[in-house]
């Protein structure tokens, strides 16, 4: 059995906390579908030894979740090493999808999966190095489809399964995937007018981020009809970047949802360059290129007719514009 198309490949992880200088992946599940959710490969779902002495040092909620969920047991228990889960994992894979002979794109999938990208770019980085920069992130799709179908949003499954345990996180996103497949996209692919919201909603507002090479921070804020409100091109403290969020009365934290394009690379350099202003903002991305995937698999008609091509250039209004288009094509 295999996946002879583009693959993508849902990982979850479960840490013992969310810092990369200290902190490791406790569990690792994974399972490989096609775009289309029709046909799904159940992988290992793996449990990695650490000492008694790491899990003591885990953090209050880790502590309490890992503990009631079972999970710090299983790991004082096990007696598989990092490699050994790295290598399970990555033979699965190539198994499902003939990856050694075919060439096709890999993309991780789950729910903020790029912050489980990091901590595989760090534990795992023969398994990061077979995954296309692309993700699909589940939280992506969320965000977008509170702001443009509030109802849809609210009718989402809900979680089941063990919460905070792997294999049941993964499960859980593909079921969210497939209820925004049947749910929040037109089944005709006719490009309409752009739809405006009425109210102007401050909690649907998006802060823009780009990182050039330079470590100069180009920053656009948008409301909820995605019009360009406010502008910093070249930011390169908290002090410079929190100006925008001043300047338009934004006291909030968490509220703001960072967009962008390939955000988990930018995501980790902004926590380093500015770490008030992204603490600051929501721990949500809304990352385009997510969109453009999906359009590609579902809608490829309307994706030849997007209004930039180039899928490298990361220009910031561009993507704006990009979204624009997606929101008037592809969601209902």
């Amino acid at each position: 059995m295999s996946i002879d198309d583009d693959a993508l490949v849902w990982i979850d992880l479960e840490m013992d906390g969310l810092d990369l200088s200290k902190n490791f992946i406790l569990e690792i599940a994974c399972i490989v579908t096609d775009f289309d959710l029709q046909n799904s490969y159940k992988g290992p779902d793996l449990v990695i030894h650490h000492p008694k002495s790491l899990l003591d040092a885990m953090g209050p909620w880790c502590m309490e979740h890992h503990t009631n969920s079972g999970l710090v047991q299983q790991v004082l228990d096990s007696k598989l090493s990092m490699f050994d889960a790295e290598s399970e994992i990555i033979n699965f894979i190539e198994q499902i999808t003939s990856f050694s002979t075919n060439k096709k794109r890999l993309i991780l999938a789950g729910n903020s999966v790029y912050v489980d990208r990091y901590f595989l770019e760090k534990d795992m980085p023969r398994l990061n190095s077979l995954l296309n920069r692309s993700i699909l992130d589940c939280s992506t799709l969320k965000e977008l489809i509170r702001r443009f179908n509030y109802d849809i949003y609210l009718n989402a499954p809900i979680k089941g399964g063990n919460l905070h345990r792997a294999l049941d996180d993964i499960y859980n996103s593909i079921e969210e995937l497939r209820y925004y497949q049947k749910t929040a996209f037109k089944q005709n692919q006719i490009i309409t007018q752009y739809e405006l919201f009425l109210n102007n909603d401050i909690t649907k507002y998006l802060i823009w981020i780009n990182i050039n090479s330079t470590t100069i921070i180009h920053c656009i804020l948008t409301d909820s009809n995605l019009n360009i409100i406010d502008e910093i091109i070249d930011g390169k403290t908290d002090d410079d970047l929190m100006k925008i969020f001043s300047r338009n009365e934004i006291y909030q934290e968490k509220l703001i949802v960072v967009a962008g394009k390939f955000l988990g690379p930018i995501r980790a350099q902004l926590k380093k360059l500015a770490p008030q202003f992204n603490e600051f903002c929501h721990y949500r991305s809304i990352d385009i290129d997510v969109i453009s995937i999906l359009c590609e698999k579902w809608f490829p008609n309307i994706y030849e007719q997007r209004p930039v091509k180039d899928n490298d250039d990361n220009s910031l209004k561009n993507s704006i514009e990009l979204l624009r288009f997606y929101r008037s094509t592809i969601f209902k």
